[in-house]
């Protein structure tokens, strides 16, 4: 080390070791042994006084410390650490946090340094912690980005590891939710009494927060061999930052000037990057720098996730980290910030999705997509007789805006203040990078891919749970009919921004054919937006699938059925879609293949068809009734997402068996309601080209069976041949379409045909247009 930096070295271990063995000292001990007084004694102040010295001094060195190289600040932060100056710092803030309501918010942003108060015990110890945390983060920046970080990525782990332990140590962990509880009731309080709420002591904690959870990452990245101790630390600290959620407003506070920290260093949107500067003023309302702690949070969790699976081996699974990381995606907690910020990211799809609609269709549309959502439930049953194939198929994409049902409002922080701040801490960080809309939907997009894969890590870990017959601890938001309906409506928005995609790389196409390297660029954004479609409905099918397994329920819940069945069809189809009209590739959907043809039987578990505990003949009639009631309220969606299944390419013969006898279903419910049979035009030709695909897929694989050779194997012991498994699938098959299908069909065309004969009048014109359409409507039976 060169001769000049050994004195800055010195001066920091001498600082630390000084304010450690302070805080051990008897006049301290026997301070913080009692909540802090209202009115302190001299001898009292004295110790304070003595104590804000000490902190005063390490800050000023570490920030010294941090002007210098990469390998001499982790040299400063390494001596500061071995002398346990965060369990010291970390002590006097648990103590002071004991009685966050004799803090006075107002010396904290008069930023005074002379005197004892409990402000500024507050503020100086805060302000070390966040400056030794993020001395760490900026260290390990330095260390990515150097060439020769091999050495000091392990000590950057090191120092993180034991920046954690110590606060763990401190004391100063469960202190932090009652202050945060306190803060917030008496901020509100004060709205509640017409007067300004004051959020600064508030917002001085999240800061904090935010920065441990940095380190968190720190830890995983570099030292990962320590998550098994500081994981339960890190779960800590999101259960904090969930339950101070709970106590938000649902007013919006129109004081966030008066919300600038005191220590001035609070994280700006751009706190990401890991540099700030430290006179920066943070002048935003608290729930929108609690939504920017929760964003931190669960980009951190993914990348915490990516790197342990990243790590798995054999026999990792049974590593306790990785038992402590299922452990955390299982908390209720890490659910409930998953669905509140996934929330978030559905409404910004949903106004860029409305945007969009609004740009294609003209003025018209801007009525349209101002309205409530439950126009746009009936839409697609509703549209007209006389619209477009094309319109047809778009109309399956409607946005039923599920994020502003009350339901899902009331599991967020604050409700509809929530969002509202959420869109703006977006908007911000857009204006902070490109700052065009394409780019900020593209981040969205992007976050809210990350969040669907931990939220489906989360998933899997409760299923495992289920499955080692373990209880489920507290409410699990994931698991919620709320929840359900938001994954419906997230992944029709996938499936929309899929489409616009493929208009939009179409376009550049045709005007960019020059340009190899723009294009290459829009490919592989598309190629984004699809996988964030394939992964959407894998965690859509997971709901369908698994969450019933981990609740023992029978299906989806009676009112997500009720109210949201016609997105579940619009959901289910839409991959389906994608692939018919030729946006996705069919490459991906074979990798994919295995959630493609899962998506009817995913109805058919929806309905209840795989209900635990119950008989398999009434689980089947039970399941039965609600495919019927699905299939009557929903005729046109209904019919489309069997016939989008049969028109798919990965259709095989298990799968049209599937289509088959959900087919049946719709014909029971329309047969049995005459009204209902020719209500809708456009349902009857939906309905009619699913019973065509039907047909032609059974004359498909009957005519691939017979040209197949059969497989005569013969089996040691057996006195016939051995039929080829394709053969029988066909055989069956074909018996399921003549049985089940063609006689319902041909008594529904019988119907149909009659009621228009007497529809259409007496005369001879009219007659022998309703003879010839019952004429074909037999042949076509």
């Amino acid at each position: 080390m060169p001769p000049t930096q050994q004195p800055l070295q010195q001066q920091a271990e001498d600082a630390a070791r000084q304010l450690t063995t302070l805080v051990s000292s008897p006049s301290v001990v026997q301070l913080l042994l009692h909540p802090p007084p209202a009115v302190q004694t001299a001898e009292q102040q004295d110790t304070l006084r003595s104590c804000l010295a000490a902190l005063q001094r390490l800050t000023a060195v570490l920030q010294r410390g941090g002007q210098h190289a990469s390998h001499h600040h982790r040299q400063v932060l390494g001596a500061v650490l071995r002398n346990h100056a965060v369990r010291s710092a970390g002590t006097l803030l648990a103590w002071v946090l004991q009685q966050p309501e004799l803090i006075d918010q107002e010396q904290l942003a008069s930023g005074s340094r002379s005197t004892c108060t409990l402000a500024a015990l507050f503020s100086h110890s805060r302000h070390c912690l966040d400056v030794i945390a993020l001395g760490i983060v900026d260290t390990s920046s330095n260390t990515t980005n150097s060439s020769s970080s091999s050495g000091g990525a392990g000590s950057v782990g090191i120092l993180a590891a034991a920046l954690m332990q110590q606060t763990e140590q401190s004391g100063l962990l469960p202190a932090l939710q009652p202050t945060l509880q306190a803060t917030i009731e008496q901020a509100t309080q004060h709205q509640q009494q017409q007067q300004p709420g004051d959020w600064r002591l508030f917002l001085g904690v999240l800061d904090l927060l935010r920065s441990l959870i940095l380190v968190w990452e720190c830890v995983a990245r570099y030292n990962p061999a320590m998550l098994r101790t500081v994981l339960p630390g890190a779960l800590l600290l999101l259960q904090h930052v969930q339950a101070a959620g709970r106590l938000l407003p649902a007013e919006p506070s129109n004081t966030a000037a008066r919300n600038a920290s005191a220590a001035g260093s609070s994280h700006t949107a751009a706190s990401r990057s890991r540099s700030r500067s430290s006179s920066s003023r943070d002048t935003r309302g608290p729930h929108q720098v609690y939504f920017s702690v929760q964003l931190m949070a669960v980009v951190v969790i993914g990348e915490v996730l990516a790197m342990l699976q990243g790590q798995e081996g054999a026999g990792r699974q049974r590593d306790p980290a990785h038992q402590l990381t299922a452990e955390l995606m299982r908390d209720p907690a890490v659910s409930g910030l998953q669905l509140q910020l996934l929330a978030v990211l559905v409404s910004q799809l949903h106004v860029g999705h409305v945007t969009h609609r609004q740009q294609q269709q003209g003025p018209s549309a801007a009525t349209q997509g101002s309205s409530s959502s439950s126009s746009s439930l009936v839409q697609a049953d509703q549209e007209g007789p006389n619209g477009p194939k094309q319109q047809l198929r778009t109309d399956l994409l409607p946005d039923p805006a599920f994020h502003q049902n009350q339901e899902m409002l009331q599991l967020l922080p604050g409700g509809q203040a929530y969002l509202d701040a959420a869109a703006q801490e977006l908007r911000s960080m857009a204006a902070g990078g490109s700052g065009s809309e394409a780019g900020r939907l593209q981040t969205v997009m992007a976050k809210a891919h990350t969040l669907v894969s931990t939220a489906l890590q989360s998933l899997r870990c409760l299923l495992e749970l289920q499955h080692a017959d373990e209880a489920i601890s507290g409410d699990v938001p994931l698991l919620s009919p709320a929840a359900v309906r938001l994954v419906l409506e997230l992944q029709l928005l996938a499936a929309g921004q899929l489409q616009q995609q493929h208009a939009a790389t179409r376009q550049l196409q045709h005007q960019l054919q020059q340009l190899q390297q723009l294009q290459q660029q829009v490919i592989d954004r598309w190629d984004g937006v699809e996988a964030f479609m394939w992964d959407t409905n894998q965690l859509l099918l997971a709901h369908i699938w698994d969450v019933p397994q981990v609740t023992g329920s029978s299906g989806l819940p009676p009112e997500v059925l009720q109210q949201a069945g016609l997105q579940l069809l619009q959901a289910l189809a839409a991959p389906l879609q994608q692939l018919q009209m030729g946006r996705v590739s069919l490459a991906a959907a074979a990798t994919r293949g295995s959630d493609v043809r899962l998506q009817l039987m995913a109805l058919k578990v929806a309905a209840g068809s795989k209900a635990p505990g119950q008989l398999e003949a009434a689980a089947a009639e039970a399941s039965s009734a609600q495919l019927q009631a699905l299939a009557a309220a929903h005729p046109k969606t209904y019919a489309a997402l069997i016939d989008c299944f049969l028109r798919s390419s990965l259709t095989d013969t298990s799968g049209a068996g599937i289509a088959a006898e959900l087919l049946a279903h719709l014909l029971a419910a329309v047969l049995g309601n005459e009204q209902q049979l020719l209500g809708s035009s456009c349902a009857a030709a939906s309905t009619a080209s699913a019973l065509t695909s039907l047909v032609k897929r059974a004359v498909q694989f009957v005519r691939a069976s017979g040209d197949m050779p059969l497989a005569s194997r013969q089996l040691a012991g057996a006195a016939e041949p051995e039929c080829d498994e394709k053969h029988i699938a066909a055989a069956f098959f074909t018996i399921a379409v003549c049985c089940d299908i063609l006689c319902p069909a041909a008594q529904w065309l019988a119907h149909a045909a009659k009621s228009i004969r007497q529809g259409s009048g007496s005369g001879s014109g009219s007659g022998s247009g309703s003879g010839s359409g019952s004429g074909s409507g037999s042949g076509g039976g």
